[in-house]
């Protein structure tokens, strides 16, 4: 997942429960083919990643603005133990979870220390950078190695290959990198293809299953569509009762929002307001959409 496992400061949850969802995916529709190609989702990873080593070398315990309550520690270590988590999953799960544990990971003994100290600062070894490098060099050799189409355990149903984890890890890693950035000043866009497949991805798989499930607000037929301002695309997205449709289907938007790929697949994952977008319409139901997809 993309959110901070814990966004009060109030204690670090356990890594390996935030890459998947509580909640079982149920079969349906929603398997979507991705906007990009197995190389896009790879060359993305190894930059993102290895900007987000860079930034930890520079100062591992600066805070982020986008993540309150988070240093880039903490972000260092929620990747570092997903992209572990996802790895074994990988090679070892055959088709099913084999993360249940701390233990499971198998991380490095000063590395497990550290999770087991809930990644106190205090505690942390003076290796965790290498470690998150070496975490991601690893699941990137094993995508590289891996076709999109083989089997692998996700928390998503309708999707269970390897291909979801390349799409998700891509995605995750890029909002991730664009948070460390912005605790050093202005961060970079996210690359306009992938935000595009990110914001296809949040609105099918990631939202409905993990955010929608967090509210007790029924839909009224509230109406939202995204346009991209820097290319061809646009989404529409439609809440009736607990239902969310998304595609053409959902039908005309009571409000328009407008902005790079980049902007709105930022915007859908909270990390900027709608100030940074043009909205036309109904703006009174911008801040609706949080609550009726709150911010996981």
């Amino acid at each position: 997942m993309i959110a901070p496992p814990d966004a009060t400061g109030t204690g670090f949850q356990p890594p390996w429960l935030v890459s998947s969802s509580g909640n079982p995916a149920p079969s349906d529709s929603r398997a979507r083919r991705s906007l990009v190609d197995k190389p896009l989702y790879i060359r993305t990873l190894r930059n993102d990643a290895e900007k987000i080593a860079q930034l930890a070398r520079t100062d591992i315990d600066v805070s982020l603005p986008s993540c309150p309550g988070w240093t880039l520690s903490s972000l260092v270590a929620h990747l570092g133990s997903i992209y572990a988590e996802v790895a074994k999953n990988i090679t070892e799960g055959h088709g099913q979870d084999v993360v249940q544990s701390l233990e499971d990971l198998g991380l490095p003994s000063d590395i497990h220390a550290w999770f087991a100290a809930k990644c106190e600062a205090s505690a942390r070894p003076a290796g965790v950078t290498a470690w998150f490098a070496e975490a991601a060099s690893r699941l990137i050799d094993i995508f590289e190695q891996s076709d999109p189409g083989q089997p692998a355990w996700t928390w998503f149903a309708p999707q269970q290959n390897v291909g979801f984890w390349m799409r998700r890890m891509a995605n995750e890693t890029s909002i991730h990198r664009w948070d460390g950035q912005t605790a050093f000043g202005k961060a970079e866009p996210i690359d306009a293809h992938l935000a595009a497949d990110g914001i296809d991805e949040m609105l099918t798989v990631y939202a409905p299953q993990n955010c929608r499930p967090q509210s007790t607000l029924d839909g009224r037929g509230e109406t939202y569509r995204f346009r991209r301002s820097d290319g061809a695309g646009e989404s529409t997205v439609r809440f009736q009762e607990r239902d969310t449709q998304v595609g053409p289907q959902a039908g005309d938007p009571d409000v328009v929002i407008t902005g790079t790929a980049s902007d709105l697949v930022l915007f859908l994952w909270h990390r900027i307001s709608d100030e940074n977008l043009a909205v036309s319409g109904d703006s009174s139901l911008v801040s609706r959409y949080f609550e009726l997809l709150p911010p996981d």
